[in-house]
């Protein structure tokens, strides 16, 4: 019989702690993930603008736009490039020799305000060669907008 009280105590001091106190303001709920399709259309919402800014040379903007402040950037054979500033650099020297890069999500995964997405790319050389290109790129949701984090960019594949 000390055990059933015991434990009906307990059960009732976890109740009151736990139940909302009245007058107090209701607890914060974290806002839904959003699915897999509404980031996937956030992706190439921001493809659509970096193709864009191939065409009309506003690379500075562009990054700003799709990047987060620290991210870097992993081009095929080089070296990472960290910050808007280097990004915007590295991007514009592939505008000014003319080079086009075109991307297509074929996997994006959500976990919160981050997202993995793993793709094939085009690259097309100012002479009009095509070369495929995966890539992998780290997204997090920077002042309510998704942007690259980490971009990856592997060799070219058949």
């Amino acid at each position: 019989m000390q055990i059933r009280s015991t434990i009906f105590a307990t059960a009732l001091v976890l109740a009151a702690c736990t139940a909302p106190q009245e007058g107090a303001a209701p607890a914060e709920q974290a806002p839904p993930q959003e699915s897999v399709d509404q980031v996937t259309a956030a992706i190439e919402a921001v493809y659509v603008g970096f193709g864009d800014a191939f065409l009309t040379g506003e690379v500075a903007e562009m990054v700003q736009a799709s990047y987060t402040p620290d991210a870097k950037l992993h081009p095929p054979e080089s070296g990472p490039v960290e910050g808007h500033e280097a990004i915007t650099a590295a991007i514009a020297g592939m505008v000014e020799a003319g080079i086009k890069i075109t991307a297509a999500p074929d996997y994006v995964e959500v976990f919160g305000d981050a997202a993995f997405e793993y793709g094939i790319g085009e690259l097309t050389l100012p002479d009009g060669a095509v070369t495929h290109l995966a890539y992998v790129v780290l997204w997090k949701k920077h002042d309510g907008t998704w942007k690259m984090h980490r971009d990856f960019i592997s060799g070219t594949i058949p």
